[in-house]
Formats: C-alpha cells, structure tokens, sequence
C-alpha cells in the first residue's frame, strides 16, 4: 500500500511540473503564481500580462526578450535574473528582495517601475530615465 501511494505521489509531482513547464512556454495573461521556485530557467521571450507573483523565488531566471506588463510581484525573491531587452511595463515590486539586476540592459519603451519596501542590493539603474520611477 505504502508502495503504490509513493509511486501515485512521484508521478502526480511529475504532471504538475510538466503542466507547468508546458505553461510557461506559452503567453500568461491574468495569472496567479504563488509559492513557486524558478532557479536558472529559462524565460526567453515569455509574456506576462496582468500576472501577480506572491512569494516566488524567481533567482538567476533568463527574461531576455520577454515583456512584462501590468505585473505584480508582493513578497518574491528575484536575485540575479537576466533582463536584457526585457519590457517592463506597469510594474509593482512589494516587499520584494532584487539583487544583482542589471536593468540598464532593459528594454526602455514604457518602463514603468515602482518599488515598496524592497531591498535593493547591486543593482545597476545606469543610464535610464527614472523620473517617474517609484522608490519607497
């Protein structure tokens, strides 16, 4: 009995990271992710609308080309995720922990960002016009 509930408990793990994994690939648009774990992968070109994140580790994540619109993040870790040509566009960080983001590589068409009792640590904002950025 023991047997076969641990068998059930491996492959249901397996379809929910396979169903996740084919999510990811696609357009999000509205979505709640809460509590995942993405370290190291691979986001190149994904869209994220409207989406919130709640207490995500998103650590050394590649975004490069994706765009990221109308976008909550409320309590995640997004240390040293890639953003190179990445849009961000209408997005709030609360109470989140951004180290080692390098956003002068970002792609600066409507960037619009506002920070809320964040840490921000290494971070390089170089060269970008941040007058209607939000620092609390």
């Amino acid at each position: 009995m023991l047997f076969s509930f641990m068998i059930y408990t491996i492959l249901m793990d397996k379809k929910v990271n396979n169903e996740m994994d084919r999510t990811l690939e696609e357009e999000s648009t509205g979505e709640l992710f809460q509590g995942q774990t993405w370290s190291g992968k691979n986001f190149t070109s994904k869209v994220f609308s409207q989406c919130v994140f709640q207490r995500c580790q998103i650590t050394e994540c590649d975004f490069s080309d994706g765009r990221f619109s109308e976008c909550e993040f409320k309590n995640c870790n997004l240390s040293l995720a890639i953003l190179k040509n990445c849009k961000l566009q209408e997005i709030a960080f609360t109470d989140c922990k951004i180290a080692g983001l390098d956003f002068s590589v970002c792609n600066t068409l409507l960037l619009d960002l506002k920070f809320i009792r964040c840490l921000i640590n290494g971070c390089n904002f170089s060269d970008l016009k941040l007058q209607n950025a939000l620092f609390i």
